[in-house]
């Protein structure tokens, strides 16, 4: 049979929701503005913590809806003659409407009063405690139900609790509001992913055997991981959840169970006592994934690396598990396949550098907030699935509502208002239902990422959620099979997390990737130095760990700094346990041409390094070069070695020059070291000023003694003359 068109069938609705509007309300303060000045601000406290049912169908008959209410009386004095009545508004069919109504708890003015089954009263002591009350009415399409379904959306339920005075005088104290989803036809279901985490932070720095602590064993065995896994466990099994999990945690927990692994203390080290609640808790996970394939688990880097934070500073996290620790977490899991093509970054931002990286990993959805990208709305509906385009291919992104994360945190732990966050977080779902024209519409929900549920509420908010006549469950995964055609390409907006990682922690980072290079090097044949050097880099990435966030960070974050600080100390100690020893006077005095300087180094470090010294004049003075490349050399642990440097000498005096270790590789080894060499050798100058004095002295010579041989024979000649003219003279 053909059915009739649209606006036909929707009369009989339209006509049904005039007569339930005509249904007068019974005499209360709802008359809205007028009698606002009548309001005792703050008297009474008035909260919804429980509806039942939450999403009930259409239903063509009468049945039972059950509203839990808490009064409080927040004055000094009791307040006798308090009564509670009910006010229906119209159906809410937009998101900006459910905003303003959720901001904004004043009655509509045209509402239509609730019949209660019977009225609800009471009298308030001045106790300061809250006083439980039930509101009983009826649902259904009837004219005569307390809430007629009589249209499409979202119906808010407005509770006020009223001052009736001994004169009749009505004052309204408080309101409160709550919510009911109706439709007359079938909508397209909201398709709801849920993401539930089994994080925690790490408990190792370097040694993987060694604990911080034992907090571990503490949240397996009845604690809040307990309780986390628990959550899974009492699923209906048709409702696919995923389960986001570190390796890290895998790996800890493998470690506690099958080795005799040891707890710091202020004093030295004890025994661990985890190892039959980590078998156990381990144990729960593999019979969980072996009995059903509704929990997908997706694994993060190990240690979960903040990797906004550090894609912000250019720091860069590894994807890649360390051998050993892969083959610890595929034991903890008895082979159970997982994936890492789901990312939930922290905080629910992500910018385009990290997001890059992410897709160049496998990474094909994103979990984002919705403030976190930009449009975060379309058409005045939220943005729930979207295409993010980076360089290195096309991420899906499941945009979480901030609005509906909010309400997700109390509606799975033990808050008092959990049960009343349910209804609302229901509504959010069913105002997509509303809003839906063509595609189905999505929507992923996530709790803090280091939630501590009450198994029983987080089970009752997700299969509320999940299933109930305008909602379907999904895997989060399944996000980027059901992106429409031309979904919208938004752009990932970097910055707008302001909780990430503390400096600190950023800081001891970016120092430790930039030392790791000298420290290979350093001990690159030092076989006995290998386990360290396997261990550095896993305890650089868990100081990026998501849990040590300034906001949102794990139970203990505020360690996260004093483990930065150990570690830069660890690196600290091997870069500097090698270093040249400045002899007490700074001086060595070289009386050669050709000599060579003794530079004496010494190793603080139980491995043997392999180094070379380098030896320069200071800011370029002339006098002195190193002969030839420096050679490497292997000094042994603990030990001191003077090295002969070769050195050319071309002048005497003073010559500063600096003296620097480096390792094999060419790299710089510690600070320089400032000397200076005393040369007695003549430069070149001076050998010519010596050659022409001393030839000068040897020609003054050579003159007076030319001289002094001419007097002298002057001298001889003069004496054989005197004679022979003496005898001349005689007679």
């Amino acid at each position: 049979m053909t059915r009739p068109p649209r606006a036909l069938r929707v009369l009989p609705a339209l006509l049904v929701a005039l007569t339930c509007a005509t249904v007068p309300a019974a005499a209360s303060s709802w008359a809205g503005p007028a009698h606002a000045q009548q309001q005792r601000a703050g008297s009474v406290q008035l909260r919804v913590v429980g509806m039942s049912p939450v999403a009930p169908a259409r239903s063509e008959t009468k049945r039972a809806l059950t509203v839990t209410l808490d009064v409080t009386n927040t004055t000094g004095a009791p307040v006798s003659g308090v009564r509670i009545t009910g006010r229906r508004g119209a159906p809410l069919q937009t998101q900006s409407a459910l905003d303003e109504v959720v901001a904004d708890r004043t009655p509509q003015p045209d509402g239509v009063g609730i019949a209660p089954t019977r009225p609800v009263s009471l009298d308030v002591p001045a106790d300061g405690l809250a006083h439980r009350v039930v509101f009983r009415t009826t649902y259904g399409v009837p004219n005569d139900a307390g809430v007629c379904q009589c249209g499409d959306g979202v119906y808010p339920l407005y509770f006020a609790a009223e001052h009736v005075s001994s004169a009749g005088a009505v004052k309204q104290l408080d309101v409160a509001v709550s919510f009911l989803p109706s439709f007359l036809e079938q909508p397209k279901r909201v398709r709801v992913g849920w993401v539930w985490p089994l994080l925690d932070r790490p408990h190792r720095l370097l040694d993987e055997t060694v604990f911080l602590d034992d907090d571990l064993a503490a949240s397996v065995a009845g604690g809040r991981l307990d309780r986390a896994l628990q959550v899974l466990e009492r699923l209906d099994t048709k409702i696919p959840v995923t389960a986001v999990v570190d390796p890290e945690l895998l790996d800890e927990l493998e470690i506690m169970a099958e080795t005799s692994y040891t707890v710091r203390t202020a004093t030295g080290r004890t025994a661990g006592v985890g190892r039959e609640a980590a078998r156990s808790w381990l144990e729960r996970l593999r019979m969980l994934l072996a009995s059903t394939s509704r929990v997908r688990l997706s694994l993060t880097p190990y240690a979960d690396p903040d990797v906004q934070s550090l894609a912000a500073r250019q720091v860069h996290w590894t994807t890649t598990l360390p051998a050993g620790m892969a083959r610890r977490v595929a034991r903890a899991l008895g082979g159970v396949d997982t994936a890492d093509d789901v990312a939930w970054p922290a905080g629910g931002t992500v910018g385009r550098s990290a997001l890059t990286t992410m897709a160049a990993a496998g990474v094909k959805t994103v979990v984002v907030d919705g403030s976190a990208v930009s449009p975060s709305r379309q058409g005045g509906r939220q943005v729930a699935i979207a295409r993010l385009r980076t360089s290195a291919g096309t991420v899906a992104a499941a945009v979480a509502s901030p609005t509906m994360t909010r309400l997700v945190e109390p509606a799975v732990t033990a808050d008092d208002g959990s049960a009343a966050t349910v209804p609302a977080l229901t509504a959010e779902i069913a105002i997509r239902a509303a809003q839906a024209k063509n595609a189905a519409p999505y929507a992923v929900l996530t709790p803090s990422r280091y939630v501590d549920p009450d198994p029983a509420r987080a089970v009752r908010a997700i299969e509320t959620t999940s299933t109930s006549p305008f909602a379907t469950p999904v895997g989060v995964a399944d996000v980027g099979s059901a992106l429409p055609a031309r979904a919208s390409t938004l752009r990932a907006r970097a910055g707008s997390d302001t909780g990430g990682l503390p400096e600190a922690n950023v800081t001891a980072t970016e120092k430790a990737y930039a030392d790791l290079p000298t420290v290979d090097t350093l001990l690159a044949r030092a076989t006995s130095a290998r386990p360290l050097l396997a261990k550095l880099p896993r305890a650089v990435q868990r100081l990026t760990s998501s849990a040590w966030r300034t906001s949102g960070g794990a139970p203990g974050h505020a360690a996260g700094p004093q483990l930065a600080a150990a570690l830069t100390r660890t690196v600290d100690r091997l870069v500097t346990g090698v270093h040249i020893v400045k002899p007490a006077s700074s001086s060595y005095t070289l009386g050669s041409d050709s000599s060579s300087l003794p530079i004496t180094v010494e190793n603080e470090l139980p491995y043997p390094v392999e180094i070379a010294v380098y030896v320069a004049a200071k800011d370029s003075v002339p006098g002195y070069s190193m002969v030839g490349t420096p050679r490497t050399r292997t000094i042994d642990p603990n030990t001191k070695q003077t090295l002969k440097v070769p050195s050319r000498l071309e002048r005497s005096g003073r010559i500063p020059v600096a003296a620097r270790l480096w390792t094999a590789k060419s790299t710089p080894l510690g600070p320089s070291v400032e000397l200076s060499v005393r040369s007695t050798v003549f430069g070149a100058i001076g050998v010519v000023i010596t050659v022409v004095a001393g030839g000068v002295l040897a020609l003054a010579l050579l003159v007076r003694f030319v001289r002094r041989l001419r007097r002298l024979r002057r001298k001889a000649a003069q004496r054989a003359a005197r004679p022979t003219a003496l005898a001349g003279e005689a007679p």
